[in-house]
């Protein structure tokens, strides 16, 4: 099974609004999509994930709520890769496409 198939099998990970994915696997290095970085924060990919949240405060218990729900989905997405017996590792990388395709804007 491919890493992706099996990220698609997961209850957790398929019911997330955010499609999680391998985009490459070298030398037993797995690089993985996400929806935040250090250039684009969880509270920005969580607006455009969650649009109820566009008005919400960063420190809304709403907010909150979905910070922690991507912390945990993304967490468990890194165990189940690193489960994989190819991997060595993760890196997590901007996905700017799939940000950019869903109204995000960089400069």
């Amino acid at each position: 099974m491919e890493i992706n198939d099996l990220l698609e099998a997961d209850a957790d990970v398929a019911a997330y609004p955010y499609p999680f994915r391998v985009i490459s696997l070298k030398e037993g290095v797995a690089q993985l999509g996400s929806p935040r970085s250090a250039q684009f924060s969880a509270i920005q990919a969580l607006r455009i994930m969650y649009p109820d949240l566009k008005k919400a405060g960063a420190v809304s218990d709403e907010m909150m709520a979905a910070q922690d729900e991507l912390a945990r989905v993304q967490s468990h997405v890194g165990k189940l890769v690193k489960s994989q017996e190819d991997v060595n590792s993760v890196r997590w990388v901007l996905d700017q496409q799939w940000l950019t395709e869903n109204g995000a804007q960089f400069f």
